[in-house]
């Protein structure tokens, strides 16, 4: 079955008008990150980063991944996307140096973000290297340019086995056909009326 999450080529949504985390009532900055000076900024809400990285930790040495929903905004002349959940890819083939989403995986992601998650934005998606660094492989670029080819669209990369700094790093989109070539980091914030609808 071809199965695509994105038609390569197809138009992205366009970005919504609002304040960044930070300058928006109820957000909070945690980590400020590196913020670059052109191009996309990539926020995080502190919940679901903290997810992918418990997550991350409890596989060990096996790959394990999931996707990234949120809202794609915009602010003045400023470009940002905004991480607000993720979706573990439970069904994903994990395996030491390896993570395959095949149609389970992806079909289960669909379901939930209908259910759960409706009205959100897909960002991009997100998967570890345990033990050996934040980057893109051959086999990651292969399905960032396949199947996340709009300017919104990223990948987080997790080291669960390095130190909190070195952690974890994001790749966005710079140009056509151009990901940054390091990894980013992320902005970390937290949503204080996120928080207080959790708790009631």
């Amino acid at each position: 079955m071809n199965l695509r999450i994105r038609v390569k080529g197809a138009r992205g949504p366009e970005p919504v008008e609002r304040p960044p985390p930070g300058a928006r009532e109820g957000t909070k900055i945690l980590e400020p990150g590196r913020r670059p000076p052109s191009g996309l900024t990539v926020y995080v809400e502190r919940r679901p980063l903290e997810s992918m990285l418990r997550r991350a930790g409890v596989a060990g040495d096996y790959e394990v991944g999931g996707f990234l929903l949120g809202a794609y905004c915009r602010h003045r002349d400023t470009r940002f996307v905004e991480i607000t959940a993720q979706v573990p890819a439970l069904k994903a083939e994990s395996a030491r140096a390896h993570l395959t989403f095949g149609v389970e995986a992806v079909r289960e992601f669909h379901e939930t973000q209908a259910e759960r998650y409706p009205g959100t934005t897909v960002l991009g998606w997100w998967h570890t290297h345990p033990g050996y660094g934040l980057f893109l492989s051959a086999d990651d670029l292969f399905i960032h340019t396949s199947f996340y080819a709009a300017e919104h669209h990223v990948a987080v990369v997790i080291d669960p086995r390095a130190g909190p700094r070195e952690a974890v790093g994001v790749f966005a989109w710079e140009g056509p056909g151009e990901v940054s070539p390091g990894a980013r980091t992320l902005v970390v914030y937290e949503d204080e009326r996120r928080r207080k609808t959790r708790r009631t």
